[in-house]
Formats: structure tokens, sequence, C-alpha cells
């Protein structure tokens, strides 16, 4: 779940891969989620990608996905 809120982070709010200026700088704290859920910390990293994809106006995929 978490590295599918990351994925979705990446393909539909911020991703480094894309050309300027779609790409935003990145921001501290969502990269440090992105980190948690990749070193295993889901309980660092879930709440703050849930809440930038909810201000971004996404649905949240279903919990017992991923």
């Amino acid at each position: 779940y978490c590295d599918k809120l990351g994925g979705r982070y990446r393909t539909y709010v911020n991703n480094p891969e894309e050309p300027k200026p779609a790409f935003k700088p990145r921001i501290a704290a969502h990269e440090s989620a992105i980190a948690d859920c990749k070193a295993g910390n889901t309980a660092a990293g879930i709440p703050v990608l849930e809440q930038i994809l909810r201000d971004n106006k996404f649905t949240l995929p279903p919990r017992g996905e991923g």
C-alpha cells in the first residue's frame, strides 16, 4: 500500500523524470515519506503520502491493494 501511494505520487503529483516545467522541486517531507516506505517504515510514510494525494484531489487506493 505504501509503495502504491508513492507510485501515485510519482505518477500524478511530482515525477522527477518529467521534463521541466512539469517537474516541481522536490519537497523534503514528500521525499522522506517515500524513503520511509522503501525502508519499511510504513507507519511514517503512509499518512504523509495519503495527505499529499488527498490535497491534490486524488482518490486513495483501497488499503488491501499493493
